[in-house]
């Protein structure tokens, strides 16, 4: 080898294939959901922003307004505990936005494995946090956006599969997605 390297390829800037981008982020504060936030912004979606710390999430929602979003609004919610009701809010929060495009859920406990392999309460709360909370709130976006492709005429839908083994992450989309997602789940 001469010592001199090719520079990787340039990747074409994704561009957005819908014309409605009404987007719920549960867990909006983690850094994989500002990254995702802050790419929705610069489309100009529509943003409802959900976490536990009000004073972040203000701060979050400026950055992406500035960042070009059409809309953001907050709601300041603990994920699991409000889990059982996740229907009513994404009802809710369906109205703020005139509907509901994406949903995304990007929260989760990383707990201590070696101390829920002793503790079961530990366990417990690592399950209910990244499985079956996460669970209600895809299953009850699914139904929303299920309702409205069904109304729309289409059939088509697509739940991306869960992310790292303590990150859940749900995606529910009735229309075409931007070609970045599309690509990742591939």
């Amino acid at each position: 080898m001469d010592g001199s390297m090719s520079p990787a390829p340039v990747r074409e800037q994704a561009t957005m294939v819908t014309t409605s981008n009404r987007v719920v982020i549960l867990g909006a504060l983690s850094a994989i959901a500002i990254a995702t936030a802050r790419i929705y912004a610069a489309e100009g979606a529509s943003l409802l922003l959900v976490a536990r710390n009000e004073e972040r999430l203000k701060g979050l929602a400026d950055d992406l307004r500035a960042r070009g979003a059409a809309k953001v609004e907050i709601a300041t919610l603990d994920l699991e505990a409000g889990a059982s009701k996740a229907k009513q809010h994404l009802d809710t929060w369906s109205k703020a936005l005139g509907g509901i495009d994406h949903v995304h859920v990007i929260y989760g406990y990383l707990g201590a494995q070696d101390k829920a392999s002793s503790d079961p309460a530990e366990l417990a709360r690592i399950l209910s946090s990244n499985f079956s909370s996460a669970i209600l709130w895809c299953e009850a976006a699914a139904g929303i956006i299920r309702l409205r492709a069904t109304a729309a005429g289409s059939r088509t839908m697509r739940m991306a599969p869960p992310r790292a083994a303590l990150r859940s992450t749900c995606r529910a989309s009735p229309t075409p997605s931007p070609r970045w997602a599309d690509a990742r789940w591939r």
